[in-house]
């Protein structure tokens, strides 16, 4: 049986009854790696005239072929026009008298859309802002992306439970000076899938768990921070290589300049800093670049790093500043970058890479060129500066881990659907394959790489510190005794909270307090004084609640005050991992007390494969129970496939999806109860508390409170049983959900744990 190949649109030349093996897979649960992309084994692809021509004559004598450095768009059907694949990536190598081809599908999309990209390479520009205490109440009261959540930062705090005026408390004031901007996780990763066109859906998106995730800035940013102009280049003394051959890269130099305060310009071409930190780079001008035809070609512009005394072809991209620039047309480039003490760098000209074949590259000319260098400014909040220290790679990571998911990419277009634990392991989605079995070849019985305690581990300002952690435990002795399975890039907040706001909340240290001694020059008097020093890469997430009650804000440095009537204070809701364990991966923890993972043939077609989806469960009768799908290895038309099953030991509770809103606990204090609820989407407006006699339906509305209270309250008139429920409607669609039904006794002391 013939299959057809497209490579870049075009119909490849294979062999009669060439034979190509497929392993379809999908990343394991929780899970973000590369290596788990579909595949297909090497196979060999002859140098016929028209294999050739597509492959851009690769291997040919004088050849110019970028086919096996880029992206090869790759499509694979049967002879029936089953699709197998639908643009996946073909890697191309040579092998002698034939190439050597390897096809990729899945989420290596995904995984190379965001290979070596930090959240710095993102558009933040809507994150930028002056810091003001306008500044902090616009975050509060308009819609945008950061927000200034009020806590306790191990900085000054001003006097944020108040202070006495004569016998009243007056309202809070908090110290504008020592607050961090959040930014909103949903945001930002909404930001990251659009910046790459990639679409993607999942319930857990609309839960107000995600939607109420924040991020803070990463360093307690001193109010006395200024920014310092290190190089600027004369526009009318400008130097770039002019060798006269047609090379592929150019060096940018300074005949010049107007400004520097660089520790050395080597070669009037590389910038060496004196001091470690963030730089911003600004870049503007006009170049004209041909090849030998004389045609306009695009370029791009990017940074070589410590790379003095070094050939133009001989320096490797560090950073690129900008790429497909089109020649001739005026550029104005900003970027930013980390540098330490005696690091250099220097701007480069090459050309775009993904040009594909030209013949020769040159640069023109360099017109009204400016190039400028500055210390950031730390007390302009440009998310860029820091986050240049952040993989997308790791965030995505992140926020997968503390939800559980699991990702699944659409055969036809970038979309990516992702399910919860919850959702995966539910047996509504089950098909039936029980006629497809073959036979068993062998078991299991443990899965992945699991240990009996697997940590969850947040990062702590403390040594050994671990209280925020969480495990999931598997009841298997034969297993090594523990395993960190995750260690985050987030920090935890304190052990020990403060009173902050009137209650007891956490502390995220952007600060460490220090003590000096202050002499008075006048009276020779020493005094202790509190300093505070700033520091770095200090990640947290965070929640934050709405607070209605008068607050000041007041900035001492800047003089500035202003009065709101409402605040966001920060709340660590479900957000240690031993909660994160308990709300979202109690599937996993079942599945792994009785783990069995078998190895059968199955009988499966063209069809299947083609169309196989790993979002459901798989029944086998004669294996008795219900698989997830791990892996279809090495599928060939017409022979019975070997495939990895997961058995699912899970009960109707254990794959139920979270209600929308749930009671957690009801504490019936004599003939007040207080209800405890958590809720599970975004948009919720008021919540409801309703009642009716235990023995009737007669259901009455008795009071509400914010979806974002932990409690409401129910004060019965007289003794009896009772039922209790709440309902909370969505803010937009006014769609209705209703919590479970709890029976209580008035009066009691009595406490329900749900």
């Amino acid at each position: 049986m013939s299959l057809l190949l497209y490579i870049n649109g075009e119909k490849a030349d294979t062999e009669p009854g060439q034979v190509i093996a497929q392993t379809r897979q999908v990343n394991d649960l929780n899970s973000l790696e590369d290596r788990q992309a579909s595949y297909t084994n090497k196979f060999k692809l002859p140098k016929t005239a028209n294999n050739l021509r597509i492959m851009n004559f690769l291997t040919e004598t004088g050849n110019d072929s970028d086919v096996p450095y880029r992206k090869n768009d790759c499509s694979l059907y049967s002879e029936s026009g089953e699709c197998f694949v639908y643009n996946g990536w073909a890697q191309i190598t040579d092998s002698g008298d034939d190439f050597d081809v390897v096809i990729y599908d899945g989420i290596i999309d995904l995984y190379k859309a965001i290979e070596n990209k930090n959240l710095s390479d993102l558009d933040l520009s809507e994150l930028e802002h002056l810091k003001s205490v306008h500044a902090i109440k616009d975050s509060w009261t308009q819609n945008k992306p950061y927000r200034y959540i009020a806590a306790d930062y191990n900085g000054s705090t001003g006097k944020p439970n108040g202070y006495l005026q004569g016998l009243t408390i007056r309202d809070p004031k908090l110290d504008a000076d020592y607050l961090i901007p959040s930014v909103n996780v949903a945001w930002l990763w909404d930001k990251i899938f659009t910046t790459y066109g990639i679409t993607y859906e999942g319930s857990v998106f609309n839960t107000e768990d995600f939607k109420n995730l924040w991020m803070t800035y990463p360093k307690g940013v001193s109010p006395e921070d200024s920014e310092e102009d290190v190089f600027e280049n004369d526009p009318d003394e400008m130097g770039y290589e002019t060798n006269g051959t047609y090379t592929r890269t150019y060096y940018v130099g300074y005949n010049a300049w107007q400004t520097n305060n660089l520790q050395s310009l080597i070669q009037n071409r590389h910038l060496k800093v004196s001091e470690a930190g963030y730089y911003r780079i600004e870049v503007a001008g006009k170049i004209t670049a041909y090849n030998f035809y004389n045609q306009l070609k695009r370029f791009r512009l990017f940074l070589g790093k410590n790379s003095a005394f070094l050939s133009s072809q001989a320096v490797l991209p560090w950073r690129i500043v900008a790429d497909r620039l089109q020649s001739g047309v005026p550029f104005d480039l900003k970027s930013v970058i980390r540098l330490d003490a005696g690091d250099s760098i220097c701007l480069m000209i090459s050309k775009s890479a993904n040009e594909g074949s030209t013949h020769g590259f040159a640069v023109n000319s360099v017109e009204d060129f400016s190039l400028k260098l500055v210390k950031i400014n730390q007390d302009e909040y440009d998310f860029t500066i820091p986050f240049a220290s952040f993989s997308i790679r790791d965030f995505l990571k992140e926020v997968i881990q503390r939800f559980a998911l699991t990702l699944f990419k659409d055969k036809y277009t970038q979309k990516y659907t992702f399910y919860t634990l919850q959702e995966q392991l539910n047996g509504g989605n089950a098909v039936d394959w029980s006629k497809k079995f073959s036979k068993k070849k062998s078991e299991k019985y443990v899965y992945g790489s699991y240990a009996k305690t697997n940590w969850y581990r947040y990062k702590y300002n403390a040594a050994d510190e671990d209280f925020n952690d969480g495990a999931i435990e598997v009841n298997n002795e034969l297993l090594p005794e523990s395993k960190n399975v995750f260690t985050s890039k987030i920090y935890s907040p304190e052990r020990i909270r403060t009173r902050y706001l009137s209650a007891m909340r956490n502390v995220y240290k952007m600060w460490e307090k220090e003590q000096e001694e202050v002499t008075d020059e006048e009276t020779g008097e020493t005094e202790l004084v509190t300093k505070y020093k700033s520091l770095s890469g200090r990640y947290y997430f965070l929640r934050c609640m709405s607070i209605n009650r008068d607050v000041v804000l007041k900035s001492r440095l800047l003089q500035e005050e202003i009065t709101s009537t409402f605040v966001y204070a920060e709340s660590f809701r479900k957000l240690s991992f031993s909660d994160i364990m308990q709300t979202y991966y109690k599937p996993i923890h079942t599945l792994l007390q009785k783990a069995l993972m078998v190895t059968a043939e199955l009988y499966l077609t063209d069809a299947d494969i083609a169309n196989f989806d790993f979002k459901k469960l798989y029944y086998i009768e004669q294996l008795s129970g219900y698989f997830i799908m791990n892996k279809i290895n090495n599928y060939i038309p017409g022979k019975p496939v070997t495939c990895e099953l997961v058995k699912v030991h899970l009960s109707p509770q254990d794959v139920a999806v979270p209600p929308q809103i749930k009671i957690d606990k009801v504490i019936v204090t004599g003939y007040t109860a207080a209800i405890y609820f958590s809720i599970n989407m975004a948009g919720a407006s008021l919540v409801l508390l309703q009642y009716s006699p235990a023995n009737q339906d007669n259901w009455q509305q008795v009071n509400s409170a914010s979806p974002t209270s932990p409690s409401v309250y129910f004060s019965a008139n007289g003794s009896g049983n009772y039922k209790i429920r709440l309902q909370v409607s969505e803010e937009f669609t006014g769609v209705t959900h209703t919590s479970q039904t709890v029976t209580i006794t008035i009066p009691s002391n009595t406490t329900i744990y749900l």
